[in-house]
């Protein structure tokens, strides 16, 4: 995601398209040596941290048919 771009992206979740959530950007999480990509994203009041592999298998973009 780009610094400046002030448009939210929204995410629908797969199983249950009632969960829908702002992605806030993307970053790396390190833990020792491994590194991971991770996604940053919001539902509600709180902030999540998810892998981005894990994100995208469990969230679609929220305009995307089926």
């Amino acid at each position: 995601m780009e610094n400046g771009n002030q448009e939210s992206r929204r995410f629908v979740n797969r199983s249950n398209p009632r969960v829908i959530v702002e992605l806030i950007g993307e970053a790396q999480l390190r833990l020792a040596e491994i590194r991971q990509p991770v996604v940053v994203y919001s539902r509600g009041d709180n902030i999540y941290v998810r892998l981005s592999v894990e994100f995208h298998a469990k969230f679609k973009p929220y305009d995307q048919e089926n």
